[in-house]
């Protein structure tokens, strides 16, 4: 990978990091973050 391409990764990977520690902190299952996500797909 290119370095640039490596910098958007490592920034996308900290902010799923980020957004899967907060589900977490309100209660959120597993379960509940991949039907979330799975709504958001359709």
């Amino acid at each position: 990978m290119d370095s640039k391409l490596d910098e958007r990764v490592e920034k996308l990977d900290e902010e799923w990091i980020n957004l899967m520690l907060l589900a977490k902190q309100i209660g959120l299952t597993s379960a509940e973050v991949k039907e979330f996500l799975k709504q958001q797909q359709e």
